[in-house]
């Protein structure tokens, strides 16, 4: 169970998703398009570093949790200032279109 009030929802966020964008070389470059500004709580669920080819690379995961929205999906992502949130898995509180509960991976690098 949330067990989270609407005053809970303090960040605002926004929702982008993926648009491939053909390129002059035969690829596609990936652009990000605003969807919706939402409102939403974040809380911060653990953290890891790793090193990765001279680099040093900072995983964070958070637990996101916004009013129902349908069509989100783990392809798309939520920004908050600058930070950039990946969604991993979207799971909807109890099947009651009330809560979508989106855990979430910040890197920094």
């Amino acid at each position: 169970m949330i067990g989270i009030k609407m005053s809970d929802l303090r960040h605002r966020l926004t929702l982008e998703e993926p648009q491939l964008t053909p390129d002059a070389g035969g690829g596609a470059a990936i652009n990000w398009v605003k969807l919706a500004d939402l409102w939403g709580y974040i809380e911060p669920l653990s953290g890891r570093e790793s090193f990765i080819e001279h680099q040093t690379e900072t995983v964070l995961t958070h637990k996101i949790i916004i009013r129902f929205r349908q069509g989100v999906l783990p392809e798309m992502r939520l920004v908050h200032g600058s930070r950039i949130f990946e969604i991993i898995s979207v799971i909807n509180e109890k099947e009651r279109d009330v809560w979508l509960q989106l855990e979430c991976k910040e890197q920094r690098l």
